[in-house]
């Protein structure tokens, strides 16, 4: 199924399993291959962690920031009727891993449409 806009995929890698698949994308642009979508990916080297860090709350703040658009976190707090410290630091953790990023105003935006979630079922 293929959604439309710009998707980032996050998965479920080793470090070792990260770097054979930048070395695919390499081999795949020297020989003039098509890219492979999504272009944009973030790993991480656990379930848990992946799940730690995308909870429940963070993913409705993905989703509300997303629909709103841009919003200083102030303003997202009220929306989300959260307490400012703690969107605040969900989404600074959010921004460093590269779901949120900032405008010139310093408005938070989830330059993101889909978020492609990969786990793999079988080794």
């Amino acid at each position: 199924m293929r959604r439309k806009g710009k998707t980032i995929l996050i998965a479920i890698r080793t470090s070792k399993q990260a770097a054979k698949d930048a070395i695919k994308a390499w081999k795949r642009a020297e020989s003039n291959q098509p890219i492979e979508l999504p272009v944009d990916r973030i790993y991480f080297p656990s379930e848990d962690l992946l799940f730690k860090t995308l909870s429940t709350k963070r993913r409705e703040l993905l989703r509300s920031l997303r629909q709103s658009g841009a919003s200083s976190i102030k303003r997202l707090a009220e929306m989300l009727d959260r307490d400012y410290k703690n969107v605040h630091s969900d989404v600074k953790l959010l921004a460093k891993i590269g779901l949120v990023n900032f405008d010139k105003e310093n408005k938070a935006f989830v330059p993101w449409d889909n978020i492609a979630l990969e786990i793999a079922l079988a080794a």
